[in-house]
């Protein structure tokens, strides 16, 4: 139904996802709540039973900065993630 949810720490993240499989992007788009985050392009790739999702670094320091206004101690990772460019974190899911 492309839609998302994902938790971190006590604040659960909800909202919608595209993506296109031809070039591997997917969008998420948060739903507005006590975080404003709007919407993440990244890529997604599937390698057996596993998910692999990754995002450029300078939106997960948007990401983390906006949620490190709600929990202190983000704040050492988004000073590490600031001194990098065109770096990709991501996140492995297994089934």
């Amino acid at each position: 139904d492309s839609t998302f949810t994902a938790v971190l720490g006590k604040h659960e993240l909800s909202g919608t996802y595209e993506y296109d499989s031809s070039t591997h992007v997917v969008t998420l788009r948060f739903a507005k709540g006590k975080l404003n985050l709007g919407s993440f392009e990244g890529h997604a790739y599937v390698s057996g039973t596993d998910l692999l999702l990754v995002f450029p670094v300078t939106k997960l320091v948007n990401l983390v900065t906006e949620l490190g206004s709600k929990v202190s101690s983000l704040a050492t990772v988004t000073t590490l993630l600031r001194k990098y460019e065109n770096v990709y974190l991501g996140f492995a899911f297994t089934k």
